[in-house]
């Protein structure tokens, strides 16, 4: 949306500003799952503040237990800061607990 609305802004008409924006605003998150593979990526494209963690516990799917663990592992490099906004405190500020 970013490139469209930059390169391209006769293709969305009704939108007044950046996708970016959006994100500074925090109008929109992305939630992820334990095994997210590109899950630094994201971080490092995104930034740490609009990812929330999809446990998907107790869907039929979920690997749990085990699934913070594997978190916590594919965002060791990362650091412990943000290992918790990933794992609660960006979801805690999403719906305001």
């Amino acid at each position: 949306m970013h490139e469209h609305f930059e390169k391209r802004p006769e293709l969305l008409p009704a939108m007044k500003s950046d996708a970016r924006d959006f994100l500074d605003r925090g109008q929109c998150f992305f939630s992820f799952e334990a095994e997210e593979p590109l899950l630094t990526t994201c971080v490092e494209q995104l930034g740490d503040g609009w990812l929330v963690y999809a446990s998907d516990y107790p869907h039929w799917d979920s690997d749990f237990p085990g699934t913070v663990e594997e978190v916590r592992r594919l965002t060791a490099e990362l650091g412990d800061e943000v290992t918790a906004r990933l794992l609660g405190a960006n979801a805690a500020r999403l719906y305001n607990l």
